[in-house]
């Protein structure tokens, strides 16, 4: 197993119990500051990012704010890693990172960002519909933060970014959804349409094609003169409608198709089990059809987190990572056999179609 997976535990926020977790894998929080001293990180020399990084470290170390930190630079990391880090939602795999870097929270909650498209992005990642929480975690950093750092602020516009869009309070939240429901009715274009009109925007949230379609990041879009106040109260207005109309589809999808979809259910818990080989496509097609049964109340003795969890942890970097370097089969062939192993291991002592949930 690669020594970074092994030294890189999973973030929380993959197992994690929050509210209304039937939908809601996860909530992120993140605000964009830059320095006044420093010119944004693309107009900036190799040695002016250099200093800046710096800058950023020491203020991150000094304040406290990761407490057991990991720091990972991003030059020296190799595209698995870098892979692997943009899978579990912390940094963004385009774009031109020098003198870029990393740090980690030892929970894995909060993430800072050095010399990204700005020179600071402070990010956290909760389970479920914890938008609140996870703005919480970033404000108490942010504040810390500000104390040692000379961000770049303007009276009129608020905290200035090398993107207009990230101007003002910088904040932008961002939940992933899961929508079997909506999905296999068939209304995503109306779901899209209206989160387009009141300032949304929704996107596949899995780098798959067809099979990954029912996980979402419906992320909203800040504007000059919002506070955060305003823009998590709005979030949330949107989210509540959204979760009711999941909720309200997939209870008809089961009135309608009922022994229909336990069946698709029971099939895809057998595959998982017993199957030689995984395409990512296929394992997450079957995890998500478990995920909605068990949130569903069908009976299974497995539980729903663990499952939330399988699906991103079969991602391709999470895979490659695991790998031995060493073998004759080819890398998709490699990826295959790996992802149904790990599925097999995490299957282990449950079941599906039994009465009961384990908790």
């Amino acid at each position: 197993m690669n020594d970074f997976y092994a030294s890189h535990p999973a973030p929380l926020w993959y197992e994690e119990t929050g509210p209304d977790h039937d939908i809601v894998i996860s909530s992120k929080v993140r605000v964009s500051r830059n320095l006044s001293s420093f010119m944004y990180p693309h107009m900036l020399s190799d040695q002016g990012l250099e200093e800046a990084c710096d800058k950023i470290q020491t203020a991150v170390r000094e304040s406290g704010v990761c407490p057991g930190f990991s720091l990972y630079r991003r030059d020296a990391l190799g595209e698995n890693e870098t892979a692997l880090l943009a899978e579990e939602g912390r940094i963004h795999r385009r774009g031109e990172f020098r003198r870029a870097a990393v740090i980690v929270s030892g929970d894995r909650q909060l993430c800072v960002e050095a010399n990204a498209k700005d020179h600071v992005c402070i990010s956290s990642i909760r389970g479920g519909n914890s938008l609140a929480n996870a703005w919480r975690d970033v404000d108490r950093a942010d504040s810390e933060l500000e104390t040692r750092l000379d961000y770049a602020v303007c009276l009129d516009l608020g905290y200035l970014a090398a993107e207009i869009d990230n101007m003002g309070t910088a904040l932008k939240a961002s939940v992933v959804l899961h929508l079997p429901g909506v999905s296999l009715s068939g209304r995503l274009d109306k779901v899209a349409k209206i989160l387009t009109e009141t300032g949304f925007s929704m996107e596949p949230f899995l780098p798959l094609k067809g099979s990954g379609a029912e996980f979402f990041l419906v992320s909203g879009r800040p504007r000059l003169g919002e506070s955060e106040k305003d823009i998590l109260k709005k979030f949330d207005g949107i989210m509540n409608s959204l979760l009711n109309y999941e909720r309200e589809m997939r209870n008809l999808l089961f009135e309608k198709k009922g022994d229909f979809l336990e069946d698709q259910m029971s099939r895809a818990y057998g595959i998982l089990e017993r199957a030689k080989f995984l395409s990512c496509e296929e394992a997450v097609k079957l995890l998500s059809l478990l995920r909605m049964g068990y949130c569903l109340r069908r009976p299974a003795a497995v539980r729903w987190d663990k499952v939330t969890a399988m699906i991103f942890r079969s991602m391709p970097a999470h895979i490659r990572i695991r790998l031995a370097d060493k073998t004759a089969e080819t890398l998709e062939e490699r990826e295959s056999r790996e992802r149904a192993v790990f599925i097999h291991e995490e299957l282990k002592n449950t079941s599906w179609g039994e009465e009961g949930h384990s908790v």
